[in-house]
């Protein structure tokens, strides 16, 4: 802290007086910096994304067991997040079963089948989407209702009828419309 008489006494034989003060000081609000980041990262709320790593490494790691007492091969993370880690992804073991309906696997023909916790996890998926449209209806309804019926809305855009001579519809009628339109010049 700095308050230490007989250190500061010691400093001020060493140097100059102006020049301990200016120390004490720098020192001082180096150690007031460390605390604010200290008490800042002490009190944020852990992130979620540490939470779901933690778990991908759990995951990983309950993997590289099995494999080790099938007497697999070690994989590294990556290779284990490209190969395996969209077995943990109901969404995506849907898509694989799409691409490969019959059987998939890398060591030859397999059935992917479908476990509970992937049918629970897309049944409140649909469930939730379900309440979602419903509470939009609900409320779309209530603002009709509140509102009264809409004026017809203006469209967007531009609007105004072209006008040309004939001269130009002619050109348009032959460059443009039947040979087509060139994007690119």
């Amino acid at each position: 802290n700095f308050t230490n008489k007989e250190a500061l006494s010691q400093l001020a034989k060493l140097m100059p007086a102006d020049e301990v003060q200016k120390q004490v000081r720098k020192r001082r609000a180096e150690a007031a910096k460390e605390i604010r980041l200290r008490k800042m990262v002490t009190e944020m709320d852990q992130d979620d994304r540490v939470a779901l790593q933690e778990e991908r490494y759990q995951r990983y790691h309950a993997d590289c067991e099995q494999r080790q007492k099938n007497g697999q091969k070690e994989i590294s993370f990556d290779e284990w997040v490209n190969q395996y880690e969209w077995r943990y992804d109901a969404e995506e073991r849907a898509k694989m079963r799409t691409a490969w309906p019959g059987c998939f696997s890398r060591a030859g023909p397999a059935p992917l089948p479908v476990e509970s916790w992937e049918v629970d996890y897309l049944t409140h998926k649909e469930v939730d989407k379900l309440v979602y449209h419903r509470q939009t209806q609900a409320l779309a309804e209530a603002r009709r209702q509140k509102e009264g019926s809409p004026a017809e809305a203006q469209k967007e855009g531009f609007h105004c009828k072209l006008q040309v001579d004939e001269e130009d519809l002619q050109i348009l009628k032959t460059a443009v419309v039947q040979k087509g339109y060139n994007y690119w010049w």
